[in-house]
């Protein structure tokens, strides 16, 4: 069975929101930097979704009428722990979307993560042509929810919703997402400190 990854970090939430400030205003040697960045946290966003989905899809049985029919299908018999953190992003799909879940388990609110989780994965490895889509996918995952709360929380060292309230605010500055960034992030936004006001 696969090992949790490490939890969200602040660093590489804020690291997301200052490269994507960044990234219309640098140049090209610091673009590829930023996306050099980038690339580490986007695959970490992608590792803990996938976790969290192969986490959930374990209640496939006793949440919809025919789930044991869709693992059949996918050539499932025993669906063990071991088996559900093989699965790969398109079996989640499938598993969250074509069986009926019933409400209480939010079957297509995880569907919705699972398909934006490989929206995040078909875009990789990041580069300087489809950074700010990955920025977007990000977005967007940092904003789903599950049964009334974003999936991400749990699986965060900070508190989620509180830094999305607070990067949403209009009188946040730049240099309040900057300082919670990593270092390198904070080294360009220095250089680019004129531009950025």
């Amino acid at each position: 069975m696969s090992r949790a990854p490490r939890w969200l970090s602040s660093s590489e939430f804020h690291t997301t929101y200052g490269i994507s400030l960044l990234a219309d205003v640098v140049e090209s040697p610091d673009k590829a930097f930023l996306v050099a960045l980038l690339q580490p946290v986007a695959e970490h966003y992608r590792d803990i979704t996938l976790y969290a989905l192969r986490v959930e899809v374990r209640h496939v049985k006793e949440a919809t009428d025919d789930g044991e029919k869709f693992l059949r299908k996918l050539g499932i018999k025993d669906f063990t722990a071991e088996v559900r953190h093989k699965l790969e992003l398109d079996a989640l799909i499938q598993l969250f979307t074509k069986p009926e879940w019933i409400d209480d388990y939010g079957g297509d609110a995880w569907g919705e993560i699972a398909k934006t989780c490989k929206v995040l994965e078909s875009l990789l490895p990041v580069t300087k042509m489809n950074l700010t889509k990955v920025i977007s996918s990000i977005d967007r995952l940092n904003d789903l929810e599950h049964n009334n709360a974003l999936y991400l929380s749990e699986y965060s060292e900070f508190d989620l919703l509180d830094a999305l309230e607070t990067k949403a605010r209009k009188d946040v500055e730049a240099r309040t997402i900057f300082s919670k960034s990593c270092p390198d992030v904070r080294k360009v936004a220095s250089a680019y400190r004129g531009v950025l006001q």
